[in-house]
């Protein structure tokens, strides 16, 4: 059984987490000597990690995600606009503003480029009650307009109700995300899709993770992938 928690609350999923506790039991523990993948029990069931190996070493370890959803829901674009601190003029029409589920349900916003969402600077008090309001998690702004061509898509998250000003990189709201693309049928539902998203840049900690969206006749699969690096390592007393 695994279980999430931020500095104020437990939340039923978090995508870098399960990253960082699978990376870990790979190179630590000896799991990946044993199989090609784990399955992890969370709050929302069974997830499973696998580990991709490139020359015999971990590359990265990829979770799929449990079945996307998204909710639509009245939208004040002004206020939302307000209180996430962009421009109106930023927010990219094309795109609905949705809240979608792999796990948590996010509200995502679609923006023009990736300067409008490094400009960003949301009221995190107003913000913590607009997502209480919603229930959602984190507010997820993304953007097809990034910053350097090996990136798809460059998101920023802000998760004020789960006590995270901003989260680097988050796992679960870019699997929402894919799901949210495929769902709203701005990508094609019936073909595969594989990209990379930029994610932590404006926060000084970079990082990136690779979505895999695999059709399906009901509903698409979505797999998130990504690296993690030990920095620390210790013993807990209790």
């Amino acid at each position: 059984m695994v279980r999430y928690f931020t500095p104020s609350s437990e939340v039923d999923f978090c995508g870098h987490a399960t990253v960082g506790l699978s990376w870990v039991m790979a190179m630590e523990y000896g799991w990946m000597e044993k199989a090609s993948q784990i399955r992890l029990k969370t709050n929302i069931g069974i997830v499973p990690v696998e580990w991709s190996m490139q020359e015999n070493k971990l590359n990265s370890v990829v979770m799929t995600q449990v079945a996307p959803k998204t909710k639509q829901f009245e939208v004040d674009k002004e206020e939302i606009c307000r209180v996430v601190g962009i421009n109106p003029m930023d927010i990219d029409d094309k795109y609905p503003i949705r809240l979608a589920y792999t796990g948590n349900w996010h509200l995502l916003i679609p923006v023009k480029n990736s300067k409008a969402i490094d400009a960003s600077v949301p009221i995190l008090e107003e913000l913590k009650d607009l997502n209480l309001k919603l229930d959602v998690i984190t507010t997820h702004l993304f953007s097809f307009n990034s910053f350097d061509e090996r990136y798809k898509i460059y998101t920023r998250d802000f998760a004020p109700a789960i006590g995270i000003a901003e989260d680097p990189v988050t796992g679960a709201a870019n699997g929402a995300l894919a799901g949210y693309l495929v769902l709203e049928n701005i990508l094609d539902p019936k073909t595969d899709h594989e990209f990379t998203i930029a994610q932590g840049h404006a926060a000084g900690r970079p990082g990136e993770l690779t979505i895999k969206i695999i059709a399906g006749k009901t509903n698409p699969t979505i797999k998130v992938g990504g690296k993690a690096t030990i920095s620390i390592n210790g013993t807990i007393n209790l």
